[in-house]
């Protein structure tokens, strides 16, 4: 099962736990990026969309593959959160289609490979998402609607994101010491 847009928000018992980076903000970053390296004319989009026409010309899906934990958890205080901070390497396949896809995967998979993506990527996200690598290009091949072999050009991208995921959590402001006297207070029972 998949959730659509128009499922309601969550009102459950954890409703007060936020998750940051959401998915639809990686999305936003990783499709960004791409733009600005593969060439004007190039559409991108994100994979497994419902209802989606492939787009007539080249162009670029991305699908997001893995997650995995690459360190332990570190935690934070706000004054009045728990902030839990998740270092995850994420995997997302990159398939180019049409014309001139092959050079399409290659600026990709260089540029990723680059500083350009770290400096970009640690501006936009504000040091949230970071390049590790990229698989090698490979020519995967792609049969249409017609019967027809196109060129579709994929490679994997490996990048790190911490999440944040906030609690809320409560704190004592002040705190009143009062002095009793034990056996006066709590006397022992009698034997």
């Amino acid at each position: 099962m998949v959730q659509s847009d128009c499922d309601p928000a969550d009102s459950g018992p954890l409703s007060h736990v936020t998750l940051s980076p959401t998915d639809r903000e990686i999305n936003t970053g990783l499709r960004s990026w791409l733009l600005t390296v593969v060439p004007n004319g190039v559409q991108v989009r994100q994979g497994q969309l419902n209802r989606v026409a492939a787009p007539p010309g080249p162009f670029i899906v991305f699908t997001p593959l893995f997650r995995r934990r690459i360190a332990t958890n570190a935690s934070r205080y706000t004054s009045t959160t728990r902030e839990v901070v998740e270092p995850m390497e994420c995997t997302v396949q990159i398939s180019a289609f049409g014309a001139s896809s092959g050079e399409a995967v290659q600026r990709v998979v260089a540029l990723w490979r680059d500083m350009y993506a770290a400096d970009w990527l640690r501006n936009a996200t504000g040091g949230v998402m970071a390049p590790l690598y990229a698989s090698e290009p490979r020519q995967t091949g792609f049969i249409n609607s017609d019967k027809q072999y196109e060129d579709n050009w994929t490679a994997d991208l490996k990048f790190q994101v911490n999440f944040t995921v906030s609690t809320s959590q409560d704190f004592a402001e002040s705190i009143t010491v009062d002095l009793r006297e034990v056996d006066a207070s709590f006397p022992s029972p009698k034997e």
